[in-house]
């Protein structure tokens, strides 16, 4: 090898030296553009950017028109699209992206740090911050939303703005008969934007309601329920309470709160005392009371029987 030939072979590793940790430094600062813009970005089946954790390259299964947009899972495994108010963001968009082009996708939730979004509405500083429809974000948690963050700066309609983000995190949109436990019922839930679908005619236990349930339509209570409070208050019409096999030890108040019966059944052959008088009715005679404030608290204390500990208003008998 001539002293020409070692000369540019030194020269040429010299230049690479220098050129490749700029090419790595400018795309740290411009991560979804310029001269090297295709080197990171080569694979658009969705390559992870090793110099920017968190950002994963995906394929626009449509325009992209605005950057900053939310965006979720496309058709094909390596496409995305503009995120719908119930569907699961991946991220925001870095850049606008043609339709079939690269899109740079800021992951929620997988580094630390701010992400600029795009406002839906007027959101205040520290606002909960939830999907909204065509990839922008509200404050107001809509059928279906997804939690994304926090608002560390305040925004306005089709504007940017900061939010600390997160994983994000589903909203129910129901809440069915026998899925509010007593674990949920000791936190406080958000429940803006959520139904409520409370029992009927089932049975009532501790694990799937209040202490204090509200009835406009007749139930049979159990065991678990003990101590409970048992309101008609709403009903359009009788409301009949069956009580559990009477065991030692079991209580319940019952209230009537609209002008309708409340009736009260024994199980099956078993007794209930009359609040006027404290003697035990009749086998499978129920109780019945339908002016507002009547109330009446019914304790087992010998199997079989329930006594009245206390009551008001007028309770009568079955006859």
């Amino acid at each position: 090898m001539n002293t020409h030939t070692l000369f540019t072979l030194v020269a040429f590793l010299a230049a690479l030296l220098i050129i490749v940790p700029l090419a790595r430094g400018f795309n740290r600062i411009y991560p979804t553009g310029g001269l090297f813009r295709d080197l990171r970005v080569a694979n658009i089946a969705g390559d992870w950017d090793s110099d920017n954790p968190g950002i994963l390259t995906r394929s626009a299964e449509s325009a992209i028109a605005t950057s900053r947009l939310l965006v979720t899972k496309g058709t094909g495994d390596s496409q995305v699209k503009t995120c719908g108010l119930a569907d699961c963001p991946m991220g925001a968009c870095i850049d606008p992206a043609a339709l079939g082009g690269a899109v740079a996708v800021q992951m929620l939730g997988n580094k630390p740090g701010p992400m600029t979004v795009i406002a839906s509405k007027a959101i205040a500083i520290n606002a909960k911050v939830y999907t909204a429809a065509a990839g922008q974000v509200s404050d107001v948690a809509g059928s279906g939303a997804w939690f994304v963050g926090i608002a560390l700066t305040a925004g306005d309609t089709g504007t940017e703005m900061v939010i600390a983000h997160c994983v994000p995190v589903t909203l129910p949109t129901t809440i069915a008969d026998g899925s509010i436990t007593a674990a949920k019922l000791a936190t406080t839930q958000d429940l803006s934007g959520i139904t409520i679908t409370l029992p009927s005619a089932q049975p009532i236990t501790a694990a799937t309601t209040l202490q204090t349930v509200l009835k406009t339509a007749g139930a049979t209570l159990s065991a678990g329920f003990t101590g409970g409070v048992i309101s008609n208050i709403g009903a359009g019409g009788a409301v009949t309470m069956v009580l559990p096999p009477a065991t030692a030890g079991l209580n319940y108040t019952f209230v009537v709160e609209a002008a309708q019966e409340l009736r009260i059944d024994p199980n099956t052959t078993q007794t209930i005392a009359l609040p006027s008088t404290g003697v035990q009715g009749a086998a499978g005679k129920y109780l019945t009371a339908n002016a507002v404030g009547a109330n009446v608290r019914l304790v087992c204390l010998t199997a079989g029987t329930w006594s009245v500990t206390g009551h008001a208003g007028t309770w009568t008998a079955e006859g």
